[in-house]
This record gives structure tokens, sequence and C-alpha cells, in this order.
């Protein structure tokens, strides 16, 4: 035997060794792919929900030789279907573990809301396949508390908000939450606003009261005191903004009806003094030029 066929036999026989010893370690079941940020290792924040998903896949038990290519398979199941396909990418040894975790990109286009499993499968370069890897759970929620509609509206104490009121609740006046369906507890916060006349449509520019908060176990929430008399008299509406554990906002809650009247500082001593109408004066008529003037009446301050 030639010395090149001795190299050439020495050569075949570590390969054939590489192989047998590959194909004992196929059954190996691979690590879970890594993913980052999911809020209890599971659910997607909604900040995240339009971009780009990165999933990492570790480095299996059986790296390729050099100039040997393994093939990894990138595969998804929704709502309980069967895994299909993502993606398929060679990998071409010579490779180290230190060269992973691979990064890989899914499009936000196909991040639909649902509960997803996320595995992948080696196809070694000696044709023998490693088991698929343990499931990784995703979930993506992207329906608010309430879904389209507006939440309830909170319930408030009957009658307006004066002096005597605050004294007997001098924390401020206490609301509840109304109960509502698909509650998340724990998980679901809310903010609260005080807002004078009217509702916006978009909460962006409206200041919670206190942040957003976790709902209390008896979902009752205060408009305290100072903030009530910081903002003064007037029709006052109190509404809220639910958030999900995911990060999806309610639309603003529905709005009491009548307003809430707010009227601080002493009310006026009776008997109050009569009004007066200036053109009608001395005599108490009013005739047609005065009406053509334009007749004002005039109440004295009290």
């Amino acid at each position: 035997m030639t010395s090149s066929d001795r190299k050439r036999k020495a050569q075949e026989t570590r390969r054939a060794y590489s192989k047998k010893l590959a194909q004992r370690k196929a059954n190996k079941e691979s690590l879970p792919l890594i993913i980052k940020g999911l809020i209890d290792d599971e659910l997607l924040p909604k900040s995240d929900q339009d971009k780009s998903l990165t999933v990492k896949i570790p480095a299996w038990g059986n790296l390729p030789p050099p100039g040997q290519t393994d093939r990894v398979i990138l595969e998804w199941a929704r709502d309980d279907a069967g895994f299909v396909t993502l993606l398929s990418q060679a990998f071409t040894g010579p490779l180290s573990p230190d060269d992973f975790p691979v990064p890989v990109p899914i499009s936000p286009d196909l991040l639909r809301e649902g509960e997803y499993e996320l595995r992948y499968r080696v196809l070694l370069w000696t044709g023998a396949a490693e088991e698929a890897s343990s499931p990784r759970k995703l979930t993506i929620d992207k329906t608010p508390p309430y879904g389209t509609d507006y939440p309830t509206e909170l319930i408030t104490p009957v009658g307006p908000i004066t002096d005597d009121f605050l004294s007997q609740n001098p924390t401020g006046m206490v609301c509840e939450i109304p109960d509502y369906p698909d509650k998340q507890d724990p998980g679901d916060v809310v903010a609260v606003f005080w807002v004078k006349n009217e509702i916006p449509e978009d909460f962006a520019d409206l200041k919670p009261i206190d942040g957003v908060k976790p709902i209390p176990s008896d979902r009752k929430v205060t408009i305290p005191e100072n903030v009530i008399q910081q903002a003064g008299d007037g029709d006052f509406l109190a509404v809220y903004v639910l958030f999900d554990r995911t990060g999806n906002p309610s639309r603003i809650s529905g709005i009491q009806t009548p307003p809430i009247q707010v009227a601080l500082g002493p009310l006026p001593i009776v008997p109050l003094a009569g009004p007066t109408v200036p053109l009608a004066t001395p005599d108490g008529l009013i005739d047609r030029r005065d009406a053509s003037a334009g007749v004002r009446v005039h109440v004295e301050n009290y």
C-alpha cells in the first residue's frame, strides 16, 4: 500500500467514524430556541409587535466537521395547528459552540394574534436527523380590554362635590371600576383622569392621576381632594383607560351623564339680593326702544 493509499484510507476511516459518532448522537434533543424580552417568558409586549421578532438558534450537540453541511429548519405551530416551516438555513463546518447562538429575524407581517409554539430541527450532514428541539411558547395578544367597545363608566357618588362633601370625604371622591370580562388579575393596570367639560377621543394629551397603577382588588380608585381643589368649579368627568398585560390600551371609558358638578367655597347667604334691570329704572317698564337696545339683567356679587 502506497503512502497516498494509507493517507486516503486513514481519512476514510476518520470520516466513517465521525459519521457513526454523529448518528449515535443524532437522537439527543436539541436545546430550545432563545427569545428575549417576553413578558413572563411567553407574552410578546405590544411595543414589540410591529418589529421583527428575533429568535436565536443555540448550538446543537453534533456540529458539522470541516466541509460538511448541516441544515436547520425553523418551524412554528399556531393555535394547536400543525407545525409549518418558517425557514431553512445551511450551516457549513467547521463550527464551534462559540459561533452560537445565531439570530434569525421573523417579519412582523407574520406576527398575527394567537398562541404559538416554535422549534427547530437539524438535518445532519450524515443524513440522520436530530430530534426536534423542545417547543418554545409565544403568545401574541392584540385585543385590548373591552375590544373595540368603550369601557363602562366609573361608578361615582351621587350629587355635586361641595366643601361639605370634601369635609366628609377628606381623601377625595372614591369611584369604582365596573367588573369586566377577560380581566387579567394580576396583570391589568388602569389610568384614571379628571377632565373638565369634555373628553378627547385620544387620551395621549391627558395626564393620569398618580400615573398608571395596578387595579385594586376591590376595583376602587380615588380622585384625590387636592386634584379636585386645583381643578376648581365646573362640570367634570371621571374616566379611565385599561391596559392589559401585553400593554394594549382600551378606549377611554364612558362618561357620567349628567357630568359631575363641582361647586367649592362657601354658599351664598340667604336671602339673596334680587336682580335688577337698569333700563326698567325707575318705573319698572321696558318699552320698544329698550328692547331694541338690548335688555340686561344685573345680579349683585355675593
